[in-house]
């Protein structure tokens, strides 16, 4: 666990913060989702699904996984039923959880100033970052860019 987590190996191997601990509560998730980690992380079961990419998300965060992180973010973006998500939707989950990837391919992939449109009237919209909403505006104006050229 402490190769994949920075948070495992301060743990394991760093400063005790009390001596003869024997138990440590880790906060912050159930042992159902960390048992889905552990699955993860020793290949037992390390299927990214629709039903645990949240967790994993979450769990990866948590204690600092950044190739737990990675796989779900690519998964995120190469899953079918993913895909058909909207596109705040997608947004807005990138920005949660800080999937810079993510975000970006969502954003390359708007192609019609009229999808942004649409977006703009959606609650998830309404929830992004004023910089994501920028960074909106910025692929709006590209689009226009390339119809001009044309």
């Amino acid at each position: 666990m402490a190769f994949h987590s920075v948070f495992f190996k301060d743990l394991f191997f760093g400063v005790p913060k009390k001596e003869n601990v024997k138990e440590e509560k880790v906060d912050g998730t159930t042992p159902e989702d960390f048992s889905i980690l552990l699955g993860y992380l020793y290949r037992v079961d390390d299927t990214i699904t629709e039903e645990n990419w949240e967790k994993l998300i979450k769990m990866a965060l948590l204690f600092q996984i950044q190739d737990l992180k990675d796989s779900v973010e690519y998964f995120l973006m190469d899953h079918y039923e993913v895909a058909i998500w909207s596109d705040a939707k997608k947004l807005t989950i990138g920005d949660k959880y800080g999937m810079e990837s993510y975000k970006e391919a969502t954003l390359e992939g708007i192609i019609d100033e009229g999808e942004v449109e649409e977006m703009k009237e959606s609650e998830e919209y309404q929830e992004l970052a004023k910089t994501l909403k920028d960074r909106i505006d910025e692929r709006v104006g590209e689009i226009k860019k390339k119809k001009e050229k044309k």
